[in-house]
């Protein structure tokens, strides 16, 4: 059972899922905290950002960055993922370059270099070198 209060318990995730699916762009938690409805069911404005941080940690819900205006300084603004928004800039994906030959690796690359210590990696070993003795460490 729901804790008295809770946005579960008011019906504010429903009212918010209502509003980002007729939405016609993404909406920041100010814009729904100016929404009657929702502004009836929420003390302030910080537990609508709440709710809205719970529903997209849990995927349901998307989010990007918001533009900035005087009214409001929200970080993020949210949309129901069926929709797309020309108005804001989709999140970029990142790119996976390949290179063209294979590198080769010729010395052993340096990870960590102190007076009294160096850690390389020759890509199957790792060695940590230390003023009295080396350690080599190695896959099975």
């Amino acid at each position: 059972m729901a804790r008295e209060g809770s946005p579960s318990d008011t019906g504010l995730y429903e009212v918010i899922e209502k509003h980002l699916k007729n939405a016609e762009r993404p909406l920041t938690c100010v814009d729904l905290f100016d929404k009657q409805d929702v502004k009836h069911r929420a003390e302030d404005v910080n537990v609508v950002s709440n709710a809205l941080g719970h529903l997209w940690r849990r995927d349901f819900i998307k989010r990007q960055a918001a533009p900035r205006s005087p009214h409001d300084q929200s970080k993020w603004a949210y949309y129901w993922p069926s929709d797309e928004h020309p108005g804001f800039a989709k999140t970029p994906r990142p790119r996976i370059i390949e290179a063209e030959r294979p590198l080769a690796k010729t010395l052993p690359q340096t990870l960590l270099s102190k007076p009294n210590m160096t850690i390389s990696d020759d890509g199957k070993n790792i060695r940590i070198d230390l003023p009295n003795f080396t350690i080599d460490i190695r896959a099975k």
